[in-house]
């Protein structure tokens, strides 16, 4: 298999994942559980009341993470591709699918869509594009 569709198929497991994980809903009780389960002398209570502080640190942080990765692989699959301005569709590209992943999770019961989101993704996506600008310019020959 060439390195191309190697890009390709990473670009598709990065939407699939955010699509499956934008399908989830894991209750904050349900994680307190879980987490009290697992680690030593921390009780379901304790983690709740930490979590209450701190989750938008962990949630938003991974809107910003997963569109990161979505805007790398999805730049460098439209580069191998042979696709001009790569890097301005890539994040395009991530943009509207970070537009549609909100959307969807207006469907999923007890999830919901919000514009806030889509801009902390946004985030991510302009994280990647900068990263993608970088290593562009280092890799250019002199």
């Amino acid at each position: 298999m060439s390195r191309r569709w190697w890009y390709g198929l990473g670009l598709v497991l990065a939407a699939v994942i955010i699509y499956l994980t934008s399908t989830t809903l894991i209750t904050q009780r349900q994680l307190a559980r879980f987490v009290a389960s697992v680690v030593p002398g921390v009780t379901e209570d304790s983690f709740f009341e930490w979590w209450q502080t701190w989750w938008w640190v962990f949630v938003k942080g991974y809107h910003v993470t997963e569109f990161f990765v979505l805007t790398i692989v999805g730049g460098l699959a439209l580069k191998r591709f042979g696709i001009k301005k790569w890097i301005l569709f890539g994040a395009l590209a991530a943009l509207i699918y970070a537009c549609t992943d909100e959307w969807h999770q207006t469907f999923v019961p007890g999830r919901g869509g919000r514009v806030t989101d889509v801009l902390i993704d946004g985030i991510g996506v302009s994280l990647g594009v900068l990263v993608l600008i970088l290593r562009s310019k280092k890799t250019k020959p002199s």
